[in-house]
């Protein structure tokens, strides 16, 4: 059980990476054009990825005999993610957008007993809702003018299609014995064949010589660790550790994002964000200690 353990730290860890390159994402990018960031931050990551491991990378790619079928929807599901969120953010509040974007959580359960076939387990249920009314806490609410429209939608598209590529991702690595650096570097390498295309054809250019040395230190810290590391640590844990338990650690996110805009941008943390991310990790807390965070058998 400890390595199932530890993978549910490295999980937890991740989020603690995002949050802060979520703070630094948003300096970067009211620098330079969005997609130009995003083809910045893959392809860096990918060449990294080739420079670090690139006989196994190789070796597993290209005597993958079984499972390149999986392989191009996990991709797809890992760029429609990062697309829908983009939009999201673009087209409503960002504490409302956060809320939609975070929960992944409240699918997660429902595609794994489809996906994996296996029986939902219904204790989770209250464990959702505690996370739910936690994440909401943490945004700071709605407030008196809050309607569904595209926005929201499409949060709420990008935080089922996340839920889909998790389970996905849980599934094949499991069936195809998929190694997960080699998986990392394929997901890695195709975020940055769709953002490049976009960001030649979309964007407008800007010049490199005319950034600062913070700028591409952010830009470094984006790409190895909310990139290169969180794309290992994500595919080695949901080797063994449940989709479910998964979208649940997943949450802290928000608590992590908010804690580094608070410290990196000086912005105020309210009561309600304090109690929501307490509840966020009594959740997690409570999650493991009474559901099967062990992955279901392949099948």
């Amino acid at each position: 059980m400890f390595i199932v353990y530890l993978c549910a730290l490295l999980l937890i860890l991740n989020c603690v990476f995002f949050g802060i390159g979520n703070a630094l994402t948003s300096d970067v990018v009211s620098q330079i054009p969005l997609f130009t960031f995003l083809a910045l931050r893959f392809s860096v990551a990918a060449f990294l990825f080739l420079v670090i491991s690139p006989k196994r990378i190789y070796k597993n790619l290209f005597t993958l005999k079984k499972g390149k079928g999986p392989l191009l929807l996990v991709c797809v599901l890992t760029a429609l993610s990062y697309l829908l969120a983009n939009v999201s953010l673009s087209l409503t509040q960002a504490s409302i957008s956060g809320f939609f974007l975070s929960v992944a959580v409240l699918f997660a359960p429902f595609l794994t007993a489809w996906f994996h076939k296996t029986k939902l387990d219904w204790r989770i249920l209250p464990v959702l809702g505690m996370t739910l009314f936690g994440l909401y806490l943490l945004c700071g609410g709605f407030g008196d003018t809050f309607s569904f429209g595209w926005g929201e939608a499409t949060g709420l598209m990008c935080s089922a299609v996340f839920a889909s590529q998790i389970v996905c991702s849980s599934k094949y690595l499991m069936r195809y014995g998929w190694e997960p650096v080699t998986l990392s570097a394929v997901q890695t390498g195709f975020m940055a064949f769709v953002c490049l295309p976009i960001a030649l054809i979309a964007d407008p250019p800007f010049q490199i010589a005319s950034f600062s040395v913070p700028f591409w230190l952010a830009i470094g810290f984006i790409a190895v660790f909310c990139t290169l590391i969180n794309y290992i640590f994500q595919n080695f844990a949901l080797l063994r550790v449940c989709p479910v338990y998964a979208s649940v650690a997943m949450s802290t996110e928000m608590i992590f994002t908010l804690m580094a805009a608070h410290f990196i941008s000086g912005e105020t943390l309210s009561v309600s964000a304090l109690i929501g991310g307490a509840l966020v990790f009594i959740a997690v807390i409570i999650a493991s200690f009474f559901t099967n965070i062990s992955p279901p058998e392949s099948t």
